[in-house]
Formats: structure tokens, sequence, C-alpha cells
């Protein structure tokens, strides 16, 4: 997807209720067009939609009819009470804001109880943002596991976020008992991103090049280093300290640890993106 696309999205489901950082929708754009790139097909799957933020730009992501979204959430419905939970707002954001139609499948249901039929077996890109507990994030990636082809991807929500330290009690706990099913590529922007072991020099080829990154994804107070992490080479975009030489990235830096998303659109504002590509 291209930068302009994503702008044009994030944009029109500012208003939307949700957690979908605009940087992070830029990092699915951004893999989006690698995967492009390169010629990888599948599905995309998302388990945890809410009013549907990123579920619009996920269905942006599809190539017409030839892939499929698919949606897994309980949406705070009660399984003992008549309560319709917030899919009215969820239904009415696609309905606004995408074209996805057919190609957009609901699934109302515990995320754990889903099957191979219900998410395919064949996804490019599945994304986990539902429990943020440690069972429940296991379960979600063990679920991810049997659905993502060989070259696909994974992003798990909210990775290595103190507020939600079992997010990464459930990703350790799934590395170690079910290791060289995933590797991580890439963590920023509150997202992990998990691949396959054979597909991680393939992302990595594109991810080497900052210029590129930079291109699709609002500079901002952000910098972005490549560490060691779980055995392999991680992409890391981070916020570096305040005490930066930089005036803007200082400020930026400052802002953005009490204030994210604010942060996120003053660089906007700033373009800084655009004026630097180090």
């Amino acid at each position: 997807m291209e930068f302009d696309s994503a702008c044009e999205i994030i944009r029109r489901t500012r208003k939307i209720e949700g957690w979908f950082w605009p940087a992070a929708a830029h990092l699915f754009a951004l893999l989006d067009e690698i995967q492009k790139s390169v010629g990888i097909e599948g599905n995309i799957f998302e388990i945890g939609a809410y009013h549907g933020k990123s579920a619009v730009l996920l269905c942006a992501m599809l190539r017409g009819n030839a892939e499929s979204l698919g949606v897994c959430d309980r949406f705070g419905c009660s399984s003992d009470r008549n309560v319709a939970g917030f899919r009215p707002q969820f239904d009415r954001t696609m309905r606004n804001h995408s074209s996805a139609g057919s190609c957009l499948r609901v699934l109302q249901k515990d995320s754990a109880d889903l099957t191979p039929e219900e998410t395919t077996t064949n996804c490019r890109f599945f994304h986990i943002d539902g429990g943020h507990g440690g069972r429940e994030v296991y379960d979600d990636l063990v679920v991810a596991s049997k659905a993502v082809g060989p070259n696909g991807l994974v992003v798990l929500d909210d990775f290595h976020n103190s507020a939600w330290p079992g997010v990464a009690e459930g990703f350790f706990r799934f590395m170690h008992e079910r290791p060289g099913e995933f590797v991580p590529l890439a963590v920023g922007f509150n997202k992990g991103v998990l691949t396959r072991p054979s597909a991680h020099g393939l992302y990595r080829r594109f991810l080497n090049d900052p210029a590129r990154c930079w291109a699709a994804i609002p500079r901002g107070p952000f910098s972005v280093k490549t560490i060691e992490f779980c055995g392999v080479d991680t992409v890391l975009f981070h916020t570096p300290s305040h005490r930066s030489p930089d005036l803007r990235r200082s400020i930026l830096s400052i802002v953005h640890q009490h204030r994210p998303r604010f942060a996120d659109a003053l660089g906007r504002v700033l373009r800084y993106h655009r004026s630097r590509t180090a």
C-alpha cells in the first residue's frame, strides 16, 4: 500500500474509537508493499477488531476478490445474556469505510476456538490484537501458526508494552514451546512482527534500507536500528533519548513519552519523515 493511500485511510478513520496508532498503520502499509513487490499472496486475518479501525486498513490491503479478510472477535457479547456488544459499531465502520463486500468474513466467537477452515491456511498477514493475557496470546499464536503460509507475517499488538505484560509472557512461552515456528522480524509502534525462519532473509533485504522504511513511515521522533533478538537480527523502530543534537527530534521524543499519538501527528505536521533519511 502506498504512503498516500495509508494517509488517506488514517484521515478517514481518525474518529473511529480504537487504539491503532497512525505509525502502526504505516508499518502495515510498508509490510504490505514488500509482500506485493515480491509476489507474496494470501489471505489476511485479524483477531480482535473492536470498532474496526485497523480492519479498514486491512481491507484496503486486499488484492480484489483474490484475497479475503477474516475477522474474529466476541464483540463484547456475553454468552449468557442477549447483549449486542459493539458489533453494530464494527458493522457500521466497515459499511461506511470499506468496500470489502463478500471478501470480508466476520466470526463472532472465542479466538482459541478458531479452526484452520475458518482462518484458512494460506494467510500472508495475521494481526493479533485480542486478549492480552499470557494464555490468550499463546493460544492466538498457535492459531496463527496453523494459518500463516511459508512467507506470511504475524503482527502482535502491545509487544513489550509494560501495561500488558501478558503479551510478552504469551510470546516467550510460544517461542520456548514451539521453536522454529516463527522468528522476530521487526519491533516498533507498539507492534511485534514475526515471520517464518525461511522467510526472514527475504524481508530483511527490504528492511535493511532505512530510506525505504522512512519513505513509508512518518519519521516522527523515531530511529531505526538492528539488534539480535531471539537469536536473529531484528529491526527495531524506537524513540531515542531526548538528548539529541537535533532539536526537532528532542521535542518529539519528549512529547512521545507522554502523548504518543499527539507526537505522531506533530511529526507529520513538521514533515520530519521527509526532511531526514538517516
